[in-house]
């Protein structure tokens, strides 16, 4: 069961699933620069630009992908985020 401030966060690239579990913070590439989203975060997609996707959860900070492009979708509990390597 999730923490109560955790959502479902799922990274993939044309190979497949590089991760999928728990999650506090993700950090995303983004035009605006990089963008945070959080548990109940504003449902939306972005656009991403060439960086790094990271994610916090209860036992750190780490890196799980430096992309090129991609895509993330946003929603109230879960977030999927579609990545060019």
């Amino acid at each position: 069961m999730a923490a109560k401030d955790e959502f479902t966060l799922t990274v993939t690239n044309e190979k497949g699933v590089m991760y999928y579990g728990p999650c506090e913070l993700v950090f995303l590439p983004s035009q605006r620069g990089e963008t945070a989203v959080m548990r109940h975060h504003t449902p939306m997609i972005m656009k991403l630009t060439p960086g790094k996707v990271r994610m916090k959860t209860s036992s750190g900070t780490q890196d799980i992908a430096t992309v090129t492009s991609g895509l993330a979708y946003v929603a109230e509990d879960v977030v999927s985020v579609l990545v060019d390597l």
